[in-house]
């Protein structure tokens, strides 16, 4: 009887181990790829995040934001130099010293025409007079603040051809430092094509269009500045 018993064990197993190796014939066990460690195996996620793409349409509108801006600033600073009569925007450029920090005039005061070759500065607080007349000084406007009282008042004098032509060197001045902030951007962007073309994101005649791309929007916006100071010229030397 245990004789018959252990034949018995044995078939069951030969038979289950047959089983086992048809069902593999049939159902092949699936072979997940491994990484070159050899340790983990990669998943499709993973595969897929390796190959992610380059989105050159909006790295382009990014690049061409940033130029506004610096044609804008460009474009306020050229407000600041002044032509004939009193305005307030000449003094957009004064940084005052108070409550332990630099502000600009317009913030911590009010400033407004008398006629036109006086503007009237008014601070908020009386007590930062002295240092809105120091201020303005140093602001290489050329411009002699006065205090009156519990007011600023600066008189503008006409402009004479001296300088005007001074006035015409600095907003030329203005607009290269102008078009070396859209360089800076262009370099900065181009940095980002070869990164990706260095990461297998795209191919290196997508890299050469993209920069190619990019120059062109560089002299556009180069263009706006020179555009910008060739208008603040002719209004400066008008006489």
């Amino acid at each position: 009887l245990v004789l018959w018993m252990a034949c018995a064990s044995c078939c069951m197993a030969f038979n289950g181990h047959l089983q086992q190796k048809s069902h593999n014939r049939r159902f092949p066990r699936l072979r997940m790829p491994v990484a070159s460690s050899g340790r983990q195996p990669l998943l499709p996620l993973q595969m897929a995040a390796s190959s992610s793409t380059f989105d050159w349409k909006g790295t382009k509108k990014a690049a061409e934001e940033k130029m506004q801006k610096c044609v804008e600033s460009i474009q306020t600073q050229f407000q600041t130099i002044r032509v004939g009569a009193a305005n307030p925007t000449m003094l957009d450029r004064v940084m005052v010293e108070c409550y332990g920090s630099m502000k600009q005039l317009q913030k911590i005061s009010r400033i407004s025409t008398n006629g036109p070759q006086q503007l009237v500065i008014e601070p908020f607080d009386k007590e930062h007079i002295k240092s809105v007349e120091k201020a303005i000084k140093t602001a290489e406007l050329n411009l002699n603040p006065i205090v009156d009282g519990h007011v600023i008042r600066v008189n503008v004098p006409p402009l004479t051809e001296e300088r005007r032509k001074d006035m015409a060197k600095q907003a030329r001045s203005i607009s290269e430092d102008g078009k070396v902030a859209i360089r800076n951007v262009r370099r900065d962007f181009v940095e980002k094509i070869k990164q990706a073309e260095k990461g297998k994101a795209i191919g290196k005649d997508d890299s050469k269009t993209f920069q190619d791309d990019l120059q062109k929007v560089t002299d556009t916006f180069a263009k706006k500045i020179d555009d910008s100071l060739k208008a603040k010229e002719k209004d400066l030397l008008k006489v």
